[in-house]
């Protein structure tokens, strides 16, 4: 313990940032005056505040006496299951504001569902003008519906999405839009339901994407205009984006027009390390390998949920496996497999998906795999009974991540997905969640080892294996945005 104490403070400080537990920090603090100032600095500087829980309580922690509210720089304010429970949240925000510190707040994020007046959050951003990230999913728009007028709408329909996306961005950026003000030099740009057809250019003219380290389109439409527009900037600029995060409701049928948007823009840069794609049915938002192996260097984190290109099963394979042995740092990888079924028990057919197992077996660094979009073919006999059902489906589950984990040695979990956004597999019906898998081994009665696919649960899988989330990622959460970016 002497010898801790002793240490300079820099690296005290560095030793106490590793302990992610706050019971951790607390004992920590107890313990001596001299690593009171660390452990109570790194358990105060990210807080969460639950709308279900005794706000009264929480609240009471942000008195001035106490000595760890001068180091809170994050609020997160959770969810609330039941309405009637947060009825006093936007006061809540307001005392947050009046309660902390001027000027020391970093990022306030707001996950809950109440549309929540715009003043209480403005009173806060008077008194914490260091606020870098305020992100706010639910709050009052009366001024943006009250300009609503000006736009067109046919006599017996409503107004089209991209007219009020367009609304929606010229009234938060009027004056940049018009040239009033300089252009915004944001870190982050996340955005969530607009249809961009329209609305994608006069965001850019009140942006500047110089600055951008993540980039994020959740749930919107028309997504390549937006690509496009950043291909087509009057002023080219070079990129630093660190994550670009792309998904789009999944379309009833398949579109087989190709359109060389994203990868335009991958080629243009070569900083990325979280890329993510995921647009069903749809093979404009195909990222080429080659445009890929541009930030093979950095690139951790890769999600391709889209269909595979119509130009040739064997000849994709093979740029695969060109580019996976230049990705040095690719640690979790998401995408499904070409011409691959729940039924392909004899995998030694499907050449495609030995192709696969060959380019995954060539990333000297994957940790976790995702597979995605496994159909099911026909059957061959009828299964009425689902219990049966579901043991086979399982079996064959089981069959799969066998094979993988065989034949891909530095792959330590995976996990195994039907479609391109649920996580269970479905039959009529029929519903359960598939399990997680880890590598583990069996000894048979000989003496001989060999790997086994462990059916885990899913925090036992990130327990086991830190770099693991994206077998688990879910699309639909407000939390999927800030991921890959921290203020």
């Amino acid at each position: 313990m002497q010898d801790l104490v002793d240490l300079p403070g820099d690296i005290k400080a560095y030793i106490v940032s590793c302990l992610a537990d706050k019971a951790d920090l607390r004992s920590v603090r107890r313990t001596c005056k001299e690593l009171y100032q660390f452990a109570i600095a790194q358990e105060y500087q990210s807080i969460t505040i639950n709308e279900h829980s005794n706000l009264d309580v929480d609240l009471a922690a942000l008195n001035p006496g106490n000595a760890g509210v001068q180091h809170i720089r994050h609020i997160t304010i959770t969810p609330c299951s039941y309405s009637h429970q947060c009825s006093n949240i936007d006061g809540t925000v307001i005392a947050i504001a009046q309660l902390l510190p001027q000027h020391t707040l970093f990022s306030l994020t707001y996950d809950g569902t109440r549309v929540l007046p715009a003043s209480a959050f403005l009173t806060l951003y008077k008194r914490q003008r260091t606020l870098r990230t305020m992100r706010l999913d639910h709050i009052s728009h009366a001024g943006i519906l009250k300009s609503m007028s000006s736009i067109s709408a046919g006599p017996k329909g409503p107004f089209k999405a991209a007219d009020v996306s367009l609304c929606v961005v010229n009234t938060l950026f009027d004056d940049y839009v018009r040239g009033k003000r300089d252009l915004l030099r944001l870190r982050a740009v996340q955005i969530s339901g607009l249809d961009l057809a329209k609305a994608a250019v006069p965001l850019l003219k009140a942006i500047d994407p110089s600055d951008l380290l993540a980039f994020g389109l959740q749930r919107c439409e028309n997504s390549l205009d937006m690509l496009q527009a950043l291909n087509e900037r009057k002023t080219p600029v070079s990129l630093k984006l660190r994550s670009l995060l792309i998904t789009e409701p999944a379309k009833e049928t398949n579109s087989d027009i190709y359109d060389d948007a994203l990868n335009i823009l991958l080629r243009s840069f070569g900083m990325l390390e979280h890329l993510v794609v995921s647009v069903p049915a749809d093979y404009a938002y195909w990222p080429d390998f080659e445009a890929i192996v541009k930030h093979a260097n950095t690139l951790r984190f890769l999600y391709m949920d889209c269909p595979w290109p119509m130009r040739g099963g064997p000849t994709i394979v093979a740029e695969m496996k060109v580019a996976f042995e230049k990705c040095h740092r690719l640690e979790q990888l998401a995408m499904e497999s070409p011409t691959m079924y729940l039924e392909n028990t004899d995998m030694g057919r499907c050449h495609d998906y030995l192709g696969l197992l060959v380019s995954l077996a060539a990333l000297p660094t994957l940790r976790s795999y995702r597979l995605l979009n496994l159909p099911e073919n026909d059957l061959g006999m009828e299964m009425e009974d689902n219990v049966c059902y579901e043991k086979y489906v399982l079996r064959q589950l089981r069959a799969i991540a066998d094979n993988m984990l065989s034949e891909v040695p530095k792959l330590r979990a995976m996990s195994i997905a039907r479609g391109p956004s649920d996580e269970y597999v479905t039959r009529d019906a029929l519903a359960f969640y598939p399990p997680f898998y880890s590598r583990g081994r069996i000894v048979d009665a000989r003496g001989k080892e060999a790997v086994a696919a462990i059916e885990s649960a899913e925090m036992d899988v990130l327990t086991l294996e830190p770099a693991s989330d994206i077998l688990g990622l879910h699309f639909d959460s407000e939390r999927f945005l800030r991921y890959g970016y921290k203020p």
